[in-house]
C-alpha cells in the first residue's frame, strides 16, 4: 500500500542527528503551510491597506442591465434601463461571443477631497471591456486577442476632472469570450492618487514578479539543459523541461503571440498551464528512485488522456477542464509530498525537505485557486499560484546544485586520478625504457658472444680440425700429438658449446641446461656408438633459473664429461645412460653404466677430486656409488631461488 503509515513510523530515528533532522523537516513543512495561509488569506489587498480608508469604496453590487450578441454591442447603453442585480464578483455563463453591461451608481466616498479627481481601480474584469460614466465614453476595448489579456491584470480607469458628488452612472461593458473566464470582479472607486498607488501595487506584483520569474527561470533552465547535454542527466533534462513549460505558459500571459486568432491563444494558454507538472513528477520519481515504470506509464497515460480530451472538448469547457485536471494533479503530487517527506525522514536530506516545503507552498497555492474557481472561496484581488513554480524551482535547483557539487567533486576525484595514473605512466614508461635499454644491451652482447663463437668455430676450430687430420695421415705423426690436439678440440667444442646456449630471461619456457645437455649428447653419441656402448637418455623438463650463468654451466659440463670419459675407460660397460628427475627435494642428475664398477680403493683421483670441487662450486651433492655391475654418479641440486 501507497500510505503504510503503521510501518513509516514505527522507523524511528537511531540517533540524534537524524531526530533532529526529521523535526527540522516537519518544521519546515509546517511553517510552509502556514505561510501560504496568512500570505494568502490573511494579508489584506494592495489597495485596502494604502491611504486613508474613507478616501475609497469598493464596488461589490451592480445591476446587470443588458445582455445580448456582441453585434448589438456598438452603441452607448441607454440612459435607464431595467436590470438584476448582481453581487461582484460576478461570473458569466459560458456560452456563445456576446457582451454583458454592468452599471454602477457612484457617490463621492465620504473622506475624498472635494477638489481631488477621483479613478477607478478593476482588479479583474473580462476581455474587450468598454467603459461611460454618464454616458461620456472612457475606454475603448482593446482588439481582440490583445484584449484577451485583460483578465489577467487589473485596470487604472482615470475619471474626468470636477466630478461632482454624485449620484454617477458608471457601464461596464464587457465580451464574454467562449473558453474564457469572463465576469467582473469588486471594483475600488475613490481618490485617485491612493487608486493609482494601489493599482500599480497590485500590477507591478504580478507583472514584475512573472517577469523576473521568467528570465531566473530561464537561466535555470539553460544550466539544467547544459548539464543534462555535458553529464546526460536525466534529472537536469527533466528540470530543463519544467522550467521550458512554465516560461512558455507565462510568456502568452505577459502578451506574446496576441496575433493569433482568441480562439487559438486560449488553447495553448489553457494546455501551458498544467504542463509543467509532469516534468515535475518525473524529477520527484528520478530524485527519490523511484524506479517502477507503471508509476511513469501511469502518469504518463494520465496527461495523454487528459489532453486528447482537451483536443476534442468544445472551447467553452476548457476552463473546467483546466479546474478539474489541476485538481486531479494537485492529488498526484499530495501523494508524491508523501513519498518525499518519507523519502527525507528516511534518508535525513536537508535539500529534500527544501523541495518538500516548495512542493507544500505550490501545492496550497494551486488548491486557493481551483477552490476560488470551482467557487468554494470569494475571490480576490491578486493570486499567488504563479509563485509556484519559482518556489520548486528553488527547491529543485537546491538539488541540482547539490547533483552539480557532486559532479565537481567527481570531476576534481576524476582528474587527481587521471594526474596519478599518467605518473605511473610515467614511472612505468621510465622504467619500461630502462629495461628496452638494458635488454638491448643484452642482444648486443649476444650478438658480440655470437660473433666471437662464429669465430673461434670457423678459425680455432678449423685449424684444429685440419691438424689433426693432417697428423693423422702423417706416418711419424705422434700419437701422444694427435690425443693432444683432440682434447683441445673437445675442450673448444665445450666451451663453444656453452657460449651458443643463450638464457633468454622473457621466455618462460626457457631451459638452456636442457639445450647444453642436447648438445652434449649429440657430441657423445658418435663415440659411444663406435664402442659398441648402447648410450640412453631420459630426461624431464629443468625449472627456470636453474644453473644461471654459463660458469655453472660449463662446470656441469665438464663433470658430466668426466664421468662419461670414466664410463669408456675403465668400465667395460654395455649401456650407459643419463637422466635428469625433477624431485621436490630438488634436481636429480645421474650417470649411470652396467660395467665392471670400481675398486674402493681406486675411487680416488684427479679426476674424482675435481668432480667433487665443480659439484661444490655449483652448490650441489655428488654422490658416487658403485651398483655391482655399474656405477652411478649422482649430482642433487636444490631448487633454484625465486
Amino acid at each position: 500500500m501507497i500510505f503504510n503509515l503503521e510501518r513509516w513510523l514505527a522507523s524511528s530515528p537511531t540517533t540524534p542527528s537524524e531526530r533532529w533532522s526529521r523535526l527540522a523537516t516537519l518544521g519546515l513543512i509546517a511553517l510552509a503551510v502556514l505561510l501560504v495561509v496568512v500570505w494568502s488569506v490573511l494579508t489584506p489587498s494592495e489597495i485596502a491597506e494604502r491611504g486613508d480608508a474613507q478616501a475609497r469604496v469598493q464596488l461589490r453590487e451592480a445591476v446587470l442591465t443588458e445582455t445580448g450578441p456582441l453585434e448589438a454591442a456598438h452603441s452607448a447603453p441607454a440612459s435607464f434601463a431595467d436590470g438584476v442585480s448582481v453581487r461582484l464578483p460576478h461570473r458569466l455563463d459560458q456560452g456563445e461571443l456576446r457582451y454583458a453591461n454592468y452599471r454602477f451608481t457612484l457617490q463621492r466616498p465620504l473622506g475624498a477631497d472635494a477638489n481631488a479627481p477621483l479613478a477607478l481601480c478593476v482588479p479583474r474584469w473580462s476581455s474587450g471591456a468598454t467603459v461611460w460614466l454618464d454616458g461620456q465614453l472612457l475606454r475603448q476595448p482593446a482588439p481582440a486577442t490583445a484584449g484577451l489579456l485583460d483578465m489577467l491584470r487589473p485596470e487604472f480607469i482615470m475619471l474626468p476632472p470636477g466630478l461632482g458628488d454624485g449620484p454617477h452612472l458608471l457601464d461596464i461593458r464587457l465580451r464574454a469570450v467562449p473558453g474564457a473566464i469572463s465576469g467582473l470582479s469588486p471594483i475600488w472607486f475613490g481618490d485617485s492618487t491612493q487608486l493609482r498607488e494601489g493599482c500599480w501595487a497590485l500590477l507591478a506584483g504580478q507583472r514584475d514578479f512573472t517577469v523576473g520569474n521568467v528570465y531566473l527561470m530561464s537561466f535555470m533552465g539553460l544550466v539544467a539543459l547544459a548539464v543534462a547535454i555535458v553529464k546526460r542527466d536525466i534529472m537536469a533534462l527533466y528540470f530543463a523541461l519544467m522550467a521550458a513549460a512554465w516560461c512558455s505558459h507565462h510568456l502568452f500571459a505577459l502578451g506574446l503571440w496576441t496575433s493569433l486568432k482568441e480562439s487559438t491563444w486560449l488553447a495553448v494558454f489553457y494546455a501551458t498551464r498544467p504542463l509543467a507538472a509532469l516534468p515535475l513528477v518525473f524529477f520527484a520519481f528520478s530524485n527519490i528512485g523511484v524506479t517502477r515504470p507503471v508509476l511513469r506509464r501511469s502518469v504518463l497515460l494520465l496527461f495523454g488522456l487528459a489532453y486528447a480530451i482537451f483536443a476534442v472538448m468544445p472551447a467553452v469547457y476548457r476552463p473546467l477542464w483546466a479546474t478539474i485536471f489541476g485538481l486531479i494533479l494537485l492529488l498526484v503530487l499530495l501523494v508524491l509530498l508523501f513519498w518525499l517527506v518519507r523519502y527525507c525522514l528516511q534518508h535525513t536530506s536537508v535539500l529534500i525537505a527544501i523541495f518538500c516545503a516548495a512542493l507544500v507552498l505550490a501545492i496550497t497555492f494551486n488548491l486557493l485557486d481551483v477552490a476560488r474557481a470551482l467557487e468554494w472561496l470569494p475571490r480576490v484581488d491578486r493570486t499567488h499560484s504563479f509563485l509556484a513554480v519559482p518556489m520548486l524551482a528553488l527547491g529543485m535547483g537546491a538539488l541540482m546544485l547539490e547533483r552539480l557539487v557532486r559532479y565537481m567533486g567527481a570531476e576534481e576525484r576524476s582528474a587527481i586520478a587521471l594526474r596519478d595514473e599518467v605518473a605511473r605512466q610515467r614511472t612505468k614508461m621510465a622504467r619500461d625504457y630502462q629495461e628496452i635499454k638494458a635488454q638491448s644491451e643484452r642482444i648486443a652482447v649476444l650478438e658480440e658472444r655470437k660473433r666471437i663463437v662464429r669465430d673461434m668455430h670457423d678459425g680455432l676450430g678449423t685449424q684444429l680440425v685440419s691438424a689433426s687430420a693432417l697428423l693423422r695421415s702423417s706416418p711419424v705423426a705422434s700419437a701422444s700429438l694427435v690425443s693432444v690436439i683432440d682434447a683441445a678440440l673437445l675442450e673448444l667444442r665445450s666451451v663453444l658449446d656453452v657460449l651458443s646456449v643463450v638464457d633468454d630471461s622473457n621466455d618462460p619456457d626457457a631451459d638452456p641446461v636442457s639445450l647444453l645437455l642436447g648438445k652434449l649428447r649429440h657430441r657423445l653419441a658418435p663415440i659411444f656408438r663406435a664402442q659398441g656402448i648402447e648410450f640412453g637418455w631420459q630426461t624431464d623438463p629443468l625449472p627456470r633459473g636453474f644453473l644461471k650463468n654459463d660458469r655453472m654451466r660449463l662446470q656441469l659440463l665438464r663433470v658430466l664429461q668426466e664421468a662419461f670419459a670414466n664410463v669408456l675407460k675403465h668400465s667395460q660397460a654395455r649401456h650407459v645412460e643419463l637422466s635428469t628427475q625433477v624431485r621436490s627435494d630438488g634436481i636429480v642428475l645421474e650417470v649411470r653404466d652396467d660395467g665392471t664398477g670400481f675398486e674402493e680403493g681406486r675411487a680416488a683421483g684427479h679426476g674424482l677430486d675435481n668432480m667433487r670441487q665443480r659439484t661444490r662450486a655449483m652448490g650441489a651433492d655428488l654422490q658416487i656409488t658403485n651398483l655391482q655391475p655399474g656405477t652411478s654418479v649422482k649430482l642433487t641440486f636444490p631448487w633454484p631461488s625465486r
